[in-house]
């Protein structure tokens, strides 16, 4: 069966560098789409700790948890997640919490501002 995840998988990514043309030829939000679909992990992960509310920090999910969701892009649900943790009020997690909050995401409005 992991062998024909692993096919599928493959698959589903050549599909959108090779064969599914988009107009605009911008094909990160179907990477992000395509991330979030094979590997959702993270984002169970957050969803699990996010209703254990205060407590979410002492689980051992909560740093894999949150790196995963940085590196798919989802860096509202990761700051959540670093306001759940007891030190949140700190000097370092609000420095941290101000990097994630103007890092740059993707969207299509913002594309289409830029070629604009």
């Amino acid at each position: 069966i992991s062998i024909f995840y692993s096919i599928e998988c493959v698959w589903h990514l050549s599909e959108i560098l090779f064969l599914d043309a988009t107009p605009s030829n911008a094909v990160v939000p179907q990477l992000l789409d395509w991330i979030r679909f094979h590997f959702p992990a993270a984002e169970r992960m957050a969803t699990d700790l996010l209703l254990l509310g205060r407590e979410a920090s002492n689980n051992d999910d909560y740093w894999p948890a949150l790196k995963g969701l940085i590196m798919q892009g989802q860096v509202d649900v990761a700051r959540a997640l670093l306001h759940l943790h007891p030190q949140a009020e700190t000097a370092h997690f609000k420095l941290t919490d101000q990097i994630l909050k103007t890092m740059p995401t993707y969207s299509v409005s913002t594309v289409w501002e830029i070629l604009s």
